[in-house]
């Protein structure tokens, strides 16, 4: 993602693609948060009024569901 005009946006970029059966995830962080730990927008990119196209989760959720998907 990239933050511009106040505003983060998703960055499309290519993968070369070894196994079509296979889906891949990319995840980036820098710390590991606690279990209950909110994953969010930065509020300074929401705050302008403007709906946000991703969803609150916490840290266990993402885990939960990374994991299952194997």
């Amino acid at each position: 993602m990239k933050a511009t005009y106040d505003r983060i946006e998703p960055i499309t970029y290519s993968l070369v693609v070894t196994n079509s059966g296979i889906a891949t995830t990319t995840v980036a962080y820098f710390i590991r948060p606690t279990n209950e730990q909110i994953v969010e927008p930065a509020k300074p990119f929401t705050s302008s009024g403007a709906r946000s196209i991703y969803t609150s989760f916490t840290y266990q959720e993402f885990l939960r569901i990374y994991m299952s998907k194997g």
